[in-house]
């Protein structure tokens, strides 16, 4: 009885954590996105802007490299 006990209180305290998780998820992301910010503009005056180690993490990319990439995609998913 006793394990039971604690594995509904450990699942209990589980989804406490994750509806107090989810009704902030717009403060979460938002605090999120501006430390990130922070810290870019942060190595961005420590290392200097042209600094290989201050590159943008995610590139946006061309239209005819998502072509060339979708190209690519359908020919590995074709020989498999």
């Amino acid at each position: 009885m006793t394990e039971r006990a604690v594995d509904i209180g450990i699942a209990t305290g589980f989804l406490m954590v994750g509806s107090i998780i989810l009704t902030n998820l717009d403060a979460l992301t938002h605090f999120d996105q501006s430390s990130g910010l922070k810290m870019h503009s942060w190595f961005k005056k420590k290392l200097g802007a042209e600094s290989i180690g201050n590159r943008e993490v995610y590139s946006v990319g061309t239209a005819s490299g998502h072509k060339g990439s979708k190209v690519w995609v359908s020919f590995v998913s074709w020989l498999a």
